[in-house]
């Protein structure tokens, strides 16, 4: 290369770097043009290629070691005075509730409403439905808790016979208008943190309280599967 044409380079690169530093806007305007576009073109390409991820479904996050299973002196004689009053009639298998939110497990001597609370003050109340878990028809398992010693039987809402249930034993969840009925599949015992028997993967029913009887040490656990769904007609006896 002649001594010119290095003459004419020296110029040019310079002439260059005087216009990036007087208007860099120029420059970048021009790279932009050139040179983005197929950069943000195979973004768009590569986006569009992707599914959308799955999202699981949304349950309310609920710690079960924290459910407070003790019972005051004050509550327990308050349960006493009422488990004094005149005996409800034994359950019956068979028997239809009036009610739209109602479970009857005749091994254990329960018949009563289920409380839809976000606090374990339900417990006080009797039956609680967890908050979180499925309800009767939906996808889930619908998990269900009630205190153990705070009630003696034959009160309708104490889970205090729940180590006397057995596999294949009959339970009846009436729910706005339908009768469920489920079949115990087992029961076990577990330590409080163990939440995974609050898990919605499958679908069941799922029963808990404390154990062994007058100690939260752990948790008894039975489950049942859905055996049939029948309509509740208003004759129906």
């Amino acid at each position: 290369m002649t001594r010119r044409a290095y003459l004419i380079l020296i110029v040019g690169t310079l002439a260059v770097f005087s216009i990036a530093l007087l208007r860099p806007e120029f420059v970048l305007g021009t790279l932009d043009r050139f040179a983005l576009p197929a950069t943000v073109e195979t973004a768009k390409t590569i986006q569009t290629d992707q599914k959308p991820a799955e999202q699981p479904e949304q349950k309310k996050d609920f710690d079960l070691k924290n459910i407070n299973f003790n019972i005051t002196e004050a509550e327990q004689k308050q349960a006493a005075a009422e488990d004094a009053q005149p005996k409800s009639p034994e359950v019956q298998p068979a028997s239809i509730s009036a009610s739209q939110n109602h479970l009857i497990i005749p091994r254990m001597g329960v018949d009563a409403d289920v409380i839809h609370d976000d606090t374990d003050a339900a417990l006080l109340k009797g039956l609680w439905h967890i908050p979180g878990s499925a309800f009767p028809g939906q996808n889930g398992n619908i998990v269900i808790s009630a205190h153990r010693w705070l009630h003696k039987p034959p009160n309708p809402t104490t889970f205090y016979s729940i180590d006397k249930i057995q596999v294949g034993d009959p339970i009846y969840y009436d729910y706005e208008g339908s009768r469920y009925e489920y079949k115990v599949t087992k029961h076990f015992i577990v330590n409080p943190e163990d939440v995974y028997i609050l898990d919605q993967d499958e679908n069941k029913l799922t029963l808990f309280t404390c154990t062994p009887l007058y100690s939260t040490k752990q948790r008894y656990v039975v489950n049942a599967e859905l055996v049939s769904v029948t309509q509740l007609g208003e004759n129906q006896k």
